[in-house]
């Protein structure tokens, strides 16, 4: 048989749980390739949607991520780094942090 649930509060020290301490931005790794590392959507910008294909101006497709890692790893020169944003940024979802845009004020129906 259970107790029913009593009136007051189980007695404890008052102190919360601990909280866990923010986790910090990531960080680029060594660089692999010959390049400068390069962030395809210009200027420290994130791909948020990693898995979307690229039409390169070669003729070739790649997904973002691919595109994204290997400018991580310095794999495009600083002249293919800086024409990359004009290809990525739309596909890519490039956005500087991963916060939401406000949400409009609504409106009244008229």
């Amino acid at each position: 048989p259970t107790r029913p649930p009593t009136p007051e509060p189980t007695p404890g020290d008052g102190t919360p749980p601990p909280t866990r301490p923010p986790t910090p931005a990531p960080t680029l790794a060594p660089v692999d390739g010959p390049n400068p590392p390069c962030f395809i959507c210009g200027n420290g910008l994130v791909i948020s949607r990693p898995d979307e294909i690229v039409d390169l101006p070669n003729g070739e497709t790649a997904t973002c991520g691919d595109l994204q890692e290997d400018g991580f790893n310095g794999e495009f020169t600083p002249l293919e780094c800086a024409g990359l944003p004009e290809y990525a940024f739309d596909v890519c979802g490039c956005d500087d942090d991963e916060t939401p845009p406000p949400t409009p004020e609504p409106t009244r129906p008229p």
